[in-house]
């Protein structure tokens, strides 16, 4: 008789090692003068307070606990976002007398930035750096008085159906010089300028937005106010589908000059405007979303020009 091995072939479970999957922790660091923050992959909210004079607290909620640090003499302040759906809170205390540079780079994730200056910036550069990349983000910005200060603001949405909307409460003054330049990239973006109060005649005010031919953005801009200085409104193929809706309603004693250009893809378009009745009241004139041009309007007067030349 022949006798024949059998081996089973029931299944045998085995355990294997996995990696670990704790989620990195949030940091908080000082490098002399600069503070840097990084948020977990979960989503973090991170609120900065600065006293206006480089004295910086900083506290990180997070997946892995809360942390805080305090620096002085900080003229640099940078957040990494990471992945998940981050809240970036920075707020002045004070008049902002220190230089600064804000750099956010919010990760992906549907993400919210919040800057207010409304306490005002006197004497000193600030730099604000905003980069969204994945997600639906929101930015909001605040500026209260800008006084013989040079500020700079970049924002580049990134990809997905974004919003940005910057605020000006107290207008321009001293020689002062504010450059306000929004990206929006992919999706369907929707950027908001509000701008208020007088511009001095020594100050400028500067408004650039771009995007890619036929991009489905919503570009609004309107402004308020004395303007003595000048007022530049640039659209760089942003919102060339739905067109720019602005309206500017300029003070009867306003002497400086609103120059817009408009750039389609297909051509160029450009106007300047001045108010040439200085009685009663507001000089109110609209730069038309389908027509590309300023439209002119009572007590003020307007020539087109070529905007290669500027």
């Amino acid at each position: 008789m022949q006798v024949t091995n059998r081996h089973s072939n029931r299944f045998q479970p085995v355990l294997t090692h996995l990696e670990g999957r704790a989620l990195p922790n949030a940091a908080i660091a000082t490098h002399g003068t600069k503070l840097d923050i990084t948020c977990d992959d979960a989503g973090s909210m991170v609120q900065i307070r600065d006293n206006g004079k480089g004295n910086v607290t900083a506290v990180v909620k997070s997946a892995s606990g809360v942390i805080t640090m305090a620096g002085s003499g900080i003229t640099d302040v940078a957040v990494h976002g990471k992945a998940g759906n981050d809240t970036i809170d920075f707020r002045t205390t004070g008049n902002l007398v220190t230089a600064l540079n804000l750099h956010e780079d919010l990760g992906a994730g549907n993400d919210y930035s919040f800057t207010d200056l409304y306490r005002g910036v006197s004497g000193v550069p600030l730099n604000i750096d905003i980069d969204g990349g994945s997600g639906a983000d929101t930015v909001l910005a605040n500026f209260g008085t800008i006084n013989n200060s040079k500020v700079n603001v970049h924002a580049a949405l990134g990809d997905g159906a974004d919003s940005c909307n910057i605020i000006l409460f107290n207008g321009v003054s001293g020689n002062s010089t504010v450059n306000l330049n929004v990206a929006g990239q992919s999706g369907p973006d929707r950027v908001d300028y509000n701008l208020m109060g007088k511009i001095d005649a020594a100050a400028s005010l500067n408004i650039h937005a771009d995007n890619t031919v036929g991009a489905n953005d919503r570009l609004i801009v309107r402004y308020r106010g004395e303007l003595d200085g000048k007022l530049t409104v640039d659209a760089d193929k942003a919102a060339s589908l739905y067109g720019v809706q602005a309206l500017f309603a300029l003070d009867a004693a306003s002497t400086g000059t609103l120059t817009t250009v408009v750039r389609d893809g297909n051509g160029e378009f450009g106007s300047t405007l001045q108010v040439i009745d200085h009685t009663d009241g507001p000089k109110v004139t609209i730069l038309d979303r389908l027509e590309n041009i300023l439209t002119e309007a009572p007590g003020t007067k307007l020539t087109t020009f070529d905007p290669a030349a500027i």
